[in-house]
């Protein structure tokens, strides 16, 4: 499973997701750092449950998380075909490998 930017200065990237917790947000030791407008410092994680699902969980951002549009509570499941929005940042769940591994996000991400 992967993410894709569908906006923004990263507009087209790619991002595997994998089985361990992925943080999201503008500070440089998440795993996947999003500089854009509305984005906490910590605003996010995406987990890998037990049961194979995956999981959005706000870590208290200022301005929230939406899985398709709608503005989650906490946390939210999500899956293929879904999209994203963490602040003024779109992503959208597609199956498959990603073109960039989530290794090389952090190197990549100015």
């Amino acid at each position: 499973m992967k993410i894709s930017f569908l906006n923004g200065l990263r507009k087209g990237e790619q991002v595997k997701l994998s089985d361990k917790e992925i943080s999201l947000g503008r500070e440089v030791d998440n795993d996947v750092i999003i500089v854009t407008d509305g984005v906490s410092r910590y605003h996010a994680k995406i987990l890998k449950q037990s049961d194979g699902k995956w999981l959005l969980k706000d870590l208290g951002s200022t301005n929230g998380c939406k899985v398709n549009k709608k503005l989650i509570e906490g946390e939210a499941l999500f899956d293929e075909g879904d999209v994203i929005a963490i602040g003024d940042q779109n992503f959208s769940v597609d199956a498959g490998e990603a073109k960039t591994p989530i290794t090389e996000v952090k190197e990549d991400s100015f």
